[in-house]
């Protein structure tokens, strides 16, 4: 079995006060956002591709802060119509550039669909400090080439001067 994760903006995907049953806020179009007609997603089946996939993303931002996210089952999107297709990614994690796939071909019709998916779904959030040490382990371990990750996330983790 699979999974794909999506990074998600949580408070995106909560039911405000004046929305009615069922209804999902307009602002979640944000995190369904496409570019050519594809959605960026990663897949895993374990604990340690979930952790790298975490690494890959955390560590590819400009600074530390909580990542948000939704696991979707991957028979439920073939299911949708929509195909998962493993293009290497583009984060400073190796390991997690290798479970990347985009979701491609996608219509109107088929975003709706991943969207009324995701509604049914938890966003889960992994905060700052969880982030971080993450981030740590994963440069001590290995896991992770701190010289690939951007400067001002290198400078808030303090790490020594090792980057270009």
């Amino acid at each position: 079995m699979a999974w794909l994760l999506r990074v998600m903006k949580q408070s995106r995907w909560i039911m405000l006060d004046w929305m009615p049953a069922g209804a999902i806020q307009s602002d979640a179009l944000l995190d369904l956002r496409t570019a050519d007609n594809m959605l960026s997603t990663f897949r895993f089946r374990n604990n340690d591709e979930f952790e790298s996939i975490v690494v890959g993303l955390a560590s590819n931002r400009n600074k530390i802060e909580n990542l948000d996210y939704v696991i979707l089952d991957e028979s439920e999107i073939h299911s949708a119509g929509i195909i998962p297709v493993q293009i290497n990614g583009n984060t400073p994690c190796d390991g997690a550039n290798l479970l990347h796939c985009d979701l491609q071909e996608l219509t109107v019709e088929k975003v709706v669909k991943l969207a009324e998916i995701i509604s049914e779904k938890r966003i889960t959030r992994i905060p700052r400090k969880t982030i971080e040490n993450k981030i740590r382990n994963a440069i001590a371990s290995g896991l992770l080439d701190s010289s690939k990750i951007q400067k001002s996330l290198h400078e808030e983790l303090i790490l020594p001067a090792s980057m270009p």
